[in-house]
C-alpha cells in the first residue's frame, strides 16, 4: 500500500525516512527511521477510516542505510537491512504475528564473500535494487556489487547466498559506479551499469574520462560473473539515473542534466554480436522547454507502463510517454507544467502523485490519462502551502473503500507541521497545527474501542501536548502536559503510561491523570532507559537512577563522576535477552552485556566502573568490590550450563580473570566466587588485540583468547573447569578436517602419548559445541585418521619399536568414549594410514586405507590394505582385499577415485573392483628415483624423490597412462610435497632437509627437456626447523572466509605446529610496510584510481623527478589488489613465514598510526 522514499533536500534537515512494501495483501510495510525499525499496518475502524498502527518497534546499534524488500514463491516476505558496518541482516516478516526474524546475518568486513578488501564503512549512497520477480537484491556501493539471491531446499528451508560480482571480469575500465538497474526482457537476471569510464595515456595514470558508459550485463547461473552483451559509449557525462522501459517496449532511458537518452532495444541482444551497438534517441531540453532548463537535482519516478514522470529543479514536471510500433520508439511526448521546485521527494499510487516542494507548495496531481497520445495534462486536486519542506510523504488507498490517505512530516526554519489528510478525492486538508520546535511524536495510548489514537508531541521550547486523532486532530485539553518548561523526553511505558521528564522534574501519567510526580532537585541534562529503569545525568556528571513500581516514582542512587552513557535492549531470539548499559567515566569506556538469560529472570542491568562492578536485577542494586578487582576491563556473563538460569559472570582485570556463579535467592542476586584466578601473563594483557572473551552460540563453554588459549567448560552446573590449549608441544601429527558448512578440528598427540582434541562442529542450523578432555593412552601412536560420516578417528600405533617387526594396532576414537582396539595387524608395521573415497559418484563411499611393511623371506614386503568402517554394535573394521609390493610402500594418495601408490622406484595406480572385492593394477610410470612424499589433486600428483628433487605427474583416464609433467632438480632431501592452487594455474610447495621451503610454478609453454618441462622455481624461504608435515601453505579458497591461510605445518626439532588464519587486512597492511620500507613500489600495482572533478591535484602530483601519492591512495589501492598478486609482492622481499608472523601485529600497530584508514 505505502511507498516511502529515502529524501536528503538541500534545506538542511538532517532527517531521512526510508521505506519498502512488504505483505502487500495484508497491508502491511516497513518504515525506517535511522536506527529504528517499525512494521506498521492499515486498518479500518468502525466508522470505515483507515488508521496507520505501529505494532512492533526494532532499535539497531548503528543507522539503517538502506533497505529492501523481496517476495519469495511461498511464505512470509523476507527483508534485507544494510547498515554503515558494512553488514546486511535478512529478516522474516510474519504476517500473523507482525515481526520480523532474523534469518541470516552477512558480515563483509570479517567474513568470506569479498575477494579482495574494501572500506569497513559503507557511504549514504548505498543503495538496494531489486529484480521484477523480486526474488534477488543487488547492493551497490563504492564500485562494488553485491547478489542476494533466494535459494530454497526441498524442506522449505529459505536461506540466502551472496555473491561479489567480479567486476575486473567485465572488461570495462570502470571508474565510479553511478546506477545500476535490474532490465526487462530478458530470460536471465540482466543488469545495466551507468559508470564514468577510465581512460589511460602514456606513462600517466588513468583518470576519469568527460563522458559516462551505459553496458548491459547478463548474471550467470553461478550468480558470479557478468556476461557482456552491449555497451554505449560516450554519454553525457553529468548522467545520474537509469529507468528500465516497460517490457513491451524494452530499452533504458538515461537522465542527465540537459538530456535524456533512450537507449533502444530492437532485436533480442543474444543474437548479435559483442560489438552491436542498439539505436540511441537523444532528447535535448530545448526541443520542449527553454534553453535554460535543467534536469539537475530532479526527481524520477515511474507512474505507468509507458510514462515517466520528471520533476525539475527549475519548476515543470515533465511526462515522458513513449509511443512505439514493431519494437521502435517513434516519439517522447514531454509536456511541461510549471510549479515551483517540486524536488524535496515524489510518491506514486497508481494515477496519483504527491510532490514535495522546497519552497512551501507541495501539490497532489493526478495524471489525467483520458487523452490522446498526442496531449497530456495535470489535474491539480489540491495545494498544500506554507506547510513546511516536505521530509517524506505517503500515499495509500483502502482495498475496500474509495479513501486516500496523504500523511506528511515537514520542517521548516521557524515550525514544525504535522498534517493529517483524509477525505474522499478531491482532498482538502482537515487540520494542522503549528507547534513550535516540535522534536518528537510519540503513541501513547489507543482507546478501548480502537477508534482514535492519542499521539505526544515533544517541544523543546514550548509546553508539549497530546493530539487525539478523529474527525479532526485536536489537542486533549486535560492532558496536563502543559508547563512552564520544556521537555527532555516522554516514554511510553505500557499503552497507557506515560513519563514525563523535564529538566526540574519527572511525572508519570495514566493517559491524561497524574499518578506521581518527583522534583529533582538538580538539572536533568540526558535521559534514558532499560525497561523500567531510569536514568538521568545532571549537570555536574552525576548519574541518578529510578525506578518505576506500583504506580510510583521510586529514587534508588547516585553515581559520581560519570560523563555520558546509554542504555539499549535487543531481544534477539530466545535464547539470548541482551541488556547493554555503556558508562563513560575518567577511567574510560566500560561495557556490559549479559547473553544466555532468560527474560523471565528480571535481571536488569550490569555495570561497572573502575574498580567495582554493579549488578541492577529487577531494579535493585548490589554492589561487589570486595575482591578489590583493581582495573577492570570487561564483564561478561555465560550460560555453561544446562539451565538458563544460573549463568557465570567472568570479570577480566589487568592481569587476571575470575568466575563467579550467580543464583537468585528470594529475590536477590547473589554471586559466588568458584574458582581461583586465572593468572594471565605479561604479553596477554595488551588489550582486545590478543586478550578478549567470547562465546559460541548454544555451546556450553567460554573460550578466552590470548597468547595462551584456554577453553573453560562446566561439566555440572557449579563447578569450572579450565584447559589451555598449548601449541608449544611437538606434535605427533596435526590434521585440518572439513567435514561440513562450517567444521573445522584437529587432532594432535604430545611426547606424554596423550590425544589432544577439540573439535567445533555447526552443521546448518545444528550446533554441537566445544569439547576439550585428555585420553592418557597406552601405546605408541602413530597416524591419525578422521571418518566424517561416522564421527570417529582412527589411530595407527604399536608397542614399540624392536630388531624385528611388531604388531601394529587401529584403534577407534570419538569425543564421547574412549579409544578402542579395532584391529590388529601382527607382524606388521603401518607405514602410512588415510581414509579415501573411493567412488566419485557417491561422497559416503570413504574406506581406510592402510599400508604395513613386513618381512618375508628376508626381503621387505609391502601390502596395501582397504578396510570397510562398520559401526553397528560398535565400530569395527572389515578386511576387504589387500595388493602386496615388493621393496614395501612409502606412501599413497587417491587419484580420482583410484589409488596412487609409491613403492621402490615405480608410481603405480590401483583400483579397487567393488563387486569382485580386488585390486586391479591400472598403470604404472617409472620415476627412476623412490618417491618420499606424494600428494595428489584430482589428476596430478606431485611428489618429491630420493635424491634429485620435486617431480608433477599427469594421469589421463581415458587412456590409463601416466606422463611426466616437470621436474625441478634441486639436489636437496624433500621431506614433505603439497599443491598450491590458484584458479587455473597449479604450484608445487616442497620442504626439504636443509630447514628451507620452495614453491614451483608450472609452464608447458617453456621447451620442454628429455625428461618433460622444468618447474620454474617461484620463491623460497628459510625456516627456523625441518616441516616434517606439511598441509597447506596458501590456499585460494580460503579467501571467501575473508582469511588467508600462511601456514599450516608441523616442524620437528622444536617441534611447533602452526595453524596461522591472518585477517586479510593485517596481511595486505604487512604487504605495503614491506613495500615503503624497501622503497618499491611493484610493478603489479598499476594504480588506477577514479576521482572527481577538481580533485586531480589534490591527490596526485608528477614532474621529472618526484611522484608524489598520498598514504590513504596507496593503502586503499593496495586494499583492492588482488589477492594473489600480493601475494607475489611478499615473496619478491625473501621474507620467511615465521618472520610474517612475528611481524605482521606489530606492523598492523606502525600503520594503524601513520596511514588513514577509512572506516
Amino acid at each position: 500500500m505505502y511507498y516511502y522514499r529515502e529524501l536528503l533536500p538541500s534545506t538542511a534537515v538532517d532527517f531521512a525516512t526510508v521505506s519498502d512494501f512488504i505483505a502487500r495483501d495484508s497491508q502491511n510495510f516497513i518504515l525506517v527511521k535511522s536506527n529504528l525499525l517499525e512494521v506498521c499496518e492499515i486498518v479500518i475502524d468502525d466508522l470505515n477510516k483507515e488508521r496507520l498502527v505501529i505494532f512492533e518497534t526494532y532499535e539497531f546499534y548503528s543507522k539503517i542505510l538502506c533497505i529492501i524488500s523481496l517476495k519469495p514463491s511461498e511464505g512470509s516476505d523476507i527483508l534485507l537491512l544494510c547498515f554503515p558496518s558494512f553488514k546486511v541482516s535478512v529478516v522474516r516478516f510474519n504476517i500473523e504475528t507482525r515481526k520480523l526474524d532474523i534469518l541470516q546475518i552477512f558480515d563483509f568486513e570479517h567474513q568470506y564473500i569479498l575477494p579482495h578488501a574494501i572500506p569497513t564503512s559503507l557511504s549514504e549512497n548505498a543503495l538496494f535494487r531489486t529484480n521484477m520477480s523480486q526474488n534477488t537484491a543487488a547492493l551497490i556501493e563504492n564500485n562494488q556489487i553485491i547478489l542476494f539471491y533466494m535459494r530454497e531446499s526441498g524442506d522449505s528451508e529459505l536461506s540466502f547466498v551472496a555473491r561479489h560480482l567480479e567486476m575486473a571480469k567485465t572488461g570495462q575500465k570502470m571508474g565510479r559506479l553511478i546506477d545500476l538497474e535490474f532490465l526487462h526482457t530478458y530470460g536471465n537476471d540482466t543488469v545495466g551499469l551507468l559508470y564514468e569510464p577510465l581512460t589511460t595515456d602514456m606513462n600517466l595514470l588513468s583518470v576519469r574520462a568527460d563522458t559516462c558508459s551505459f553496458s548491459a550485463y547478463v548474471i550467470d547461473e553461478q550468480m558470479v560473473n557478468l556476461i557482456h552483451v552491449w555497451s554505449k559509449h560516450n554519454l553525457p557525462f553529468d548522467s545520474f539515473k537509469i529507468i528500465p522501459v516497460c517490457e513491451n517496449i524494452g530499452g533504458v532511458a538515461i537522465f542527465g542534466d540537459h538530456q535524456v537518452v533512450y537507449i533502444s532495444q530492437v532485436s533480442h541482444p543474444y543474437s548479435l554480436g559483442s560489438s552491436y551497438t542498439p539505436p540511441v534517441s537523444y532528447i535535448p531540453h530545448n526541443q520542449v522547454a527553454p534553453k535554460d532548463m535543467s534536469f539537475h537535482d530532479s526527481v524520477v519516478a515511474v507512474v505507468s507502463n509507458n510514462q515517466i514522470l520528471v520533476s525539475a529543479e527549475s519548476g515543470e514536471l515533465y511526462v515522458l510517454d513513449f509511443i512505439h510500433s514493431n519494437r521502435k520508439l517513434e516519439r517522447i511526448h514531454m509536456c511541461p507544467l510549471n510549479y515551483n521546485h517540486l524536488t524535496s521527494c515524489i510518491c506514486t499510487y497508481k494515477d496519483l502523485v504527491f510532490l514535495g516542494s522546497r519552497t512551501q507548495n507541495s501539490l497532489l496531481v493526478c495524471l489525467n490519462s483520458n487523452v490522446t497520445q498526442n496531449e497530456w495534462s495535470f489535474d491539480v486536486i489540491d495545494e498544500f502551502f506554507n506547510v513546511g519542506s516536505p521530509v517524506s510523504a505517503c500515499l495509500g488507498k483502502s482495498s475496500c473503500k474509495k479513501y486516500l490517505d496523504v500523511c506528511l512530516l515537514c520542517e521548516s526554519n521557524k515550525s514544525s507541521k504535522i498534517h493529517v489528510l483524509k477525505k474522499n478525492i478531491p482532498f482538502t486538508e482537515i487540520n494542522s497545527l503549528n507547534i513550535p520546535t516540535a522534536q518528537k511524536v510519540v503513541l501513547v495510548s489507543i482507546n478501548e474501542d480502537f477508534k482514535r489514537f492519542s499521539y505526544l508531541v515533544i517541544s523543546l521550547q514550548a509546553s508539549s501536548m497530546i493530539l487525539q486523532n478523529g474527525e479532526e486532530l485536536t489537542e486533549i485539553e486535560n492532558s496536563n502536559f502543559i508547563d512552564t518548561e520544556s521537555t527532555l523526553d516522554a516514554i511510553s511505558l505500557s499503552t497507557y503510561e506515560i513519563l514525563q521528564v523535564t529538566p526540574t522534574k519527572m511525572r508519570l501519567f495514566n493517559t491524561v491523570k497524574i499518578l506521581d510526580e518527583l522534583c529533582f532537585g538538580y538539572r536533568a541534562l540526558n535521559v534514558s532507559r532499560a525497561k523500567r529503569n531510569i536514568y538521568i545525568t545532571d549537570e555536574t556528571s552525576n548519574l541518578h537512577s529510578y525506578k518505576i513500581e506500583n504506580n510510583q516514582i521510586i529514587f534508588v542512587s547516585t553515581r559520581a563522576n560519570i560523563l555520558t552513557f546509554t542504555t539499549l535492549n535487543i531481544l534477539e531470539d530466545e535464547y539470548y535477552l541482551k541488556p547493554m548499559l555503556s558508562i563513560v567515566t575518567d577511567g574510560g569506556i566500560f561495557e556490559a552485556v549479559v547473553s544466555g538469560v532468560d527474560e523471565t529472570m528480571g535481571f536488569g542491568n550490569f555495570f561497572h566502573l573502575p574498580n567495582t562492578f554493579i549488578a541492577k536485577p529487577g531494579g535493585s542494586e548490589q554492589i561487589f568490590n570486595s575482591e578489590n578487582l583493581l582495573g577492570i576491563r570487561e564483564i561478561y556473563f555465560a550460560n555453561l550450563g544446562q539451565t538458563s538460569i544460573k549463568p557465570f559472570l567472568f570479570v577480566r582485570c589487568s592481569n587476571f580473570i575470575v568466575a563467579y556463579k550467580t543464583e537468585i535467592k528470594n529475590g536477590i542476586l547473589t554471586f559466588r566466587r568458584v574458582n581461583k584466578f586465572i593468572n594471565l601473563s605479561n604479553d596477554e594483557t595488551l588489550g582486545t588485540l590478543f586478550s578478549y572473551i567470547t562465546m559460541f552460540k548454544k555451546s556450553p563453554a567460554v573460550f578466552i583468547c590470548s597468547r595462551i588459549p584456554r577453553l573453560v567448560i562446566s561439566t555440572n552446573d557449579e563447578t569450572l573447569s579450565v584447559f589451555t590449549i598449548d601449541i608449544g608441544v611437538p606434535f605427533r601429527d596435526l590434521t585440518i578436517f572439513d567435514v561440513g558448512m562450517i567444521d573445522h578440528a584437529y587432532v594432535c598427540l604430545d611426547d606424554e602419548c596423550n590425544v589432544k582434541f577439540l573439535q567445533l562442529t555447526h552443521c546448518g542450523s545444528f550446533h554441537r559445541g566445544w569439547v576439550h578432555k585428555v585420553y592418557p593412552i597406552d601405546f605408541v601412536p602413530g597416524l591419525i585418521d578422521f571418518h566424517p560420516k561416522y564421527n570417529v578417528y582412527f589411530i595407527s600405533g604399536h608397542n614399540g619399536l624392536g630388531p624385528t617387526f611388531t604388531d601394529s594396532y587401529i584403534y577407534s576414537f570419538n569425543s564421547s568414549d574412549s579409544y578402542k582396539k579395532i584391529k590388529t595387524l601382527e607382524n606388521q608395521e603401518i607405514s602410512y594410514l588415510k581414509l579415501l573415497n573411493l567412488n566419485y559418484m557417491d561422497s559416503r563411499a570413504v574406506f581406510l586405507v592402510v599400508s604395513t611393511i613386513f618381512n618375508k623371506d628376508d626381503a621387505i614386503i609391502g601390502k596395501l590394505n582397504i578396510f570397510d568402517v562398520v559401526c553397528e554394535s560398535g565400530f569395527s573394521l572389515v578386511h576387504l582385499t589387500a595388493l602386496e609390493f615388493d621393496g614395501g610402500i612409502m606412501t599413497f594418495d587417491c587419484l580420482d577415485g583410484k589409488i596412487a601408490v609409491s613403492s621402490m622406484e615405480k608410481i603405480y595406480v590401483v583400483e579397487y573392483d567393488k563387486e569382485t572385492r580386488i585390486f586391479v593394477n591400472v598403470c604404472y610410470l617409472n620415476s627412476s628415483y623412490a618417491a618420499l612424499s606424494l600428494k595428489s589433486l584430482k589428476n596430478f600428483i606431485a611428489f618429491g624423490d630420493l635424491v634429485t628433487g620435486i617431480n608433477l605427474l599427469h594421469y589421463q583416464k581415458a587412456f590409463n597412462q601416466m606422463s611426466l609433467l616437470g621436474r625441478k632438480r634441486v639436489n636437496k632431501y624433500p621431506i614433505c610435497t603439497d599443491f598450491i592452487v590458484n584458479d587455473t594455474k597449479i604450484d608445487v610447495i616442497s620442504s626439504f632437509a636443509d630447514c628451507s621451503l620452495i614453491t614451483l610454478g608450472y609452464n608447458p609453454e617453456i621447451s620442454k627437456t628429455k625428461n618433460g618441462t622444468e618447474l620454474l622455481m617461484t620463491s623460497g624461504s628459510r625456516l627456523p626447523s625441518r616441516v616434517v608435515n606439511m598441509l597447506k601453505i596458501l590456499d585460494k579458497k580460503k579467501v571467501f572466509e575473508h582469511y588467508i591461510t600462511l601456514m599450516i605445518l608441523v616442524q620437528n626439532s622444536g617441534g611447533v605446529g602452526v595453524i596461522v588464519p591472518i585477517p586479510e587486512k593485517l596481511f595486505r597492511r604487512h604487504i605495503l610496510m614491506k613495500s615503503r620500507l624497501n622503497n618499491d613500489l611493484p610493478d603489479e600495482c598499476a594504480l588506477n584510481f577514479s576521482r572527481e572533478r577538481g580533485d586531480f591535484c589534490d591527490f596526485y602530483h608528477k614532474d621529472t623527478n618526484t611522484k608524489q601519492i598520498l598514504d590513504e591512495i596507496l593503502f586503499n589501492k593496495f586494499l583492492s589488489m588482488e589477492l594473489m598478486t600480493c601475494y607475489d609482492v611478499i615473496k619478491r622481499y625473501g621474507i620467511t613465514f615465521s618472520q610474517m608472523i612475528e611481524d605482521i601485529f606489530l606492523f598492523d600497530r606502525l600503520i594503524a598510526g601513520n596511514f588513514y584508514v577509512a572506516q
